[in-house]
């Protein structure tokens, strides 16, 4: 089941592109290079201003290696549940809402129902992610991606040894 394209799953919400991830890999890499930099400047030019400027660097490392972390765990778990995946049809609907005024952002937790084996499944998204809410992960459970899917009868992918949903590109 490799041919298909995924964009969410259930469990996470929309996964992250390749050019995402190497964006932050190429501001992992300029924050590491700014370090020796800013020690080399400051040593020649008697300028130990300069070191202030180590505190970005610093703080960003650490905070770009969390995401990068989060973001590998993801799409590990992804390709490990789209091993044994089975494309189904699924009707999706919408369960709950979070409207941002200052965004125009509007965030939906759903629900999707499909067939299996002849039994009748209904999953929510977030139900099986384990995560609190925390400063990257604020709703659990809600993404915007899921209101391009919400009312529509669509194709999924199902993995039943991980008991995962997978949403495919429209």
């Amino acid at each position: 089941m490799n041919n298909y394209k995924i964009i969410a799953s259930l469990a996470y919400g929309k996964k992250f592109s390749r050019w995402i991830i190497v964006l932050f890999y190429i501001c992992l890499l300029l924050c590491v290079a700014i370090i020796p930099l800013a020690v080399i400047s400051a040593i020649l030019a008697n300028e130990y201003e300069v070191l202030v400027c180590l505190s970005l660097p610093l703080i960003g490392i650490p905070g770009l290696l969390y995401i990068i972390i989060q973001i590998s765990q993801e799409n590990k778990n992804i390709r490990k549940w789209q091993k044994d995946c089975i494309l189904l049809p699924a009707h999706i609907m919408e369960v709950d809402r979070i409207e941002n005024s200052v965004t125009n952002v509007i965030k939906l937790k759903i629900s999707v129902k499909f067939i299996y084996n002849g039994v009748n499944m209904i999953q929510q998204s977030g139900e099986k992610n384990k995560k609190k809410g925390n400063i990257f992960y604020i709703h659990p459970g809600y993404d915007a991606i899921f209101s391009k899917y919400s009312g529509h009868q669509v194709n999924i992918l199902y993995s039943p040894a991980y008991d995962q949903v997978l949403l495919l590109e429209n």
